[in-house]
């Protein structure tokens, strides 16, 4: 799809493409950091294509996929069954009301739909309690227009989101007491509607 871009070629491998393959290594960059039993969970994970090549790259490893798209979920159970991902877990919980923790948690292009119903530091709060090392989130920055289409929506209940995010290094400074940044680039998406950096934090 434009948005997350997966396929899968004659002997079953999942091939990720654009901007979906730069949020993939991302993740390859903590792999060594971790054993091969490791917990993660892909929040709001489309069509399930990053979880998914994790899963089948590390089938140690426990994945769940978290959706709450009922029609990209059922395309997440294809690939699961279709590609025999025993270790995946598909789950529709809220992102707000997930309780469980994991090793690594995944936060692609889902931020910014939170952002209409909690502020910024109950974000913050609930990445720091939904993870026990890492979390890769990607953020919006000032001049994206998601961004601005739902501060627009949420009547800017919460604009004091754009202090945090009017720049990287605002949102580093606000996060230092709870997440080291110990990798940051900005994605990719081949438009200028979308000013997107993503971060790989380490919990304090």
């Amino acid at each position: 799809t434009n948005y997350q871009h997966i396929d899968i070629d004659q002997n079953g491998t999942i091939i990720l493409k654009n901007h979906t393959l730069e949020k993939y290594n991302m993740f390859n960059l903590i792999i060594d950091k971790l054993d091969n039993k490791f917990s993660v969970i892909d929040f709001g994970c489309s069509l399930g294509g990053i979880g998914s090549l994790i899963a089948q790259l590390h089938p140690m490893a426990k994945v769940t996929l978290n959706n709450i798209t009922k029609n990209e979920l059922v395309t997440c159970e294809e690939i699961k069954y279709n590609l025999i991902l025993q270790n995946v877990n598909i789950n529709n919980t809220n992102i707000v009301c997930y309780n469980a923790s994991h090793e690594v948690g995944l936060y692609y292009a889902i931020i910014h739909h939170i952002l209409r119903d909690m502020s910024f530091d109950n974000v913050i709060n609930m990445i720091y309690k939904q993870v026990s090392k890492y979390a890769i989130v990607e953020l919006p920055f000032y001049g994206d227009i998601l961004l601005n289409n739902v501060m627009l929506s949420a009547n800017l209940k919460y604009e004091d989101t754009y202090k945090y995010l009017d720049q990287p290094d605002s949102f580093i400074n606000m996060i230092s007491e709870k997440f080291n940044v110990i990798h940051s680039e900005k994605i990719d998406y081949g438009t200028g509607d979308l000013n997107r950096y993503a971060f790989i934090l380490k919990k304090i």
